[in-house]
């Protein structure tokens, strides 16, 4: 009974480790660490748009979103896999004021031209993480965001893709049921 149940538990801990995600983030530059751009394409009204010290998430820049009058781009192209889920997380906060309240505003994120995040006008807030599951359907996906804040910004940082770790999670599952019920048998005996 203990040789099964020490295997058991050798199993689960090397499922355990296979669940686990086997890749880093597919985003270069997610953190704006080199203090500027590099990575991301720029694009739409660039004025007003940078990478700063300056209300910072973690590390040591992020990206400053503020154009007046029409939206920014900040856009990365992905190497994915076509079916495989990816989780798309990233930081913001809304620079907007009590006096700026009644300033036209908006931000969204689109994966591969499907817009899967978007604020209009919102109103001042800290540092807030999204989070998104979703799925490619090709070998490159575009990963893009969209931006204007009159006339104050938006403070981007901490932009991650990964892959969703399924088959690992549902192969640990699976073991785990597995084992309850031979567990189980074995006690009845």
């Amino acid at each position: 009974m203990k040789r099964i149940l020490s295997r058991m538990l050798v199993a689960a801990a090397v499922l355990m480790v296979s669940a686990l995600p086997a890749f880093a983030t597919l985003v270069v530059n997610g953190g704006f660490e080199t203090g500027d751009f590099t990575g991301w394409t720029h694009g739409g009204y660039t004025a007003d748009t940078d990478v700063s010290d300056w209300h910072v998430h973690t590390g040591t820049y992020a990206a400053h979103l503020g154009p007046v009058g029409s939206d920014g781009i900040l856009s990365q192209a992905l190497a994915t896999t076509p079916g495989q889920s990816y989780t798309v997380s990233f930081w913001l906060q809304s620079g907007q004021t009590l006096i700026d309240a009644n300033t036209p505003n908006d931000f969204h994120l689109s994966w591969d031209g499907g817009v899967i995040f978007s604020l209009v006008n919102a109103p001042l807030f800290g540092y807030t993480q999204y989070s998104f599951v979703t799925q490619a359907t090709s070998s490159s996906t575009t990963l893009t965001f969209g931006f204007r804040n009159d006339p104050t910004y938006f403070f981007l940082d901490d932009v991650d893709v990964s892959p969703v770790p399924i088959p690992g999670a549902v192969w640990l599952l699976g073991s785990g049921i597995v084992g309850l019920i031979g567990l189980k048998r074995r006690m009845r005996k």
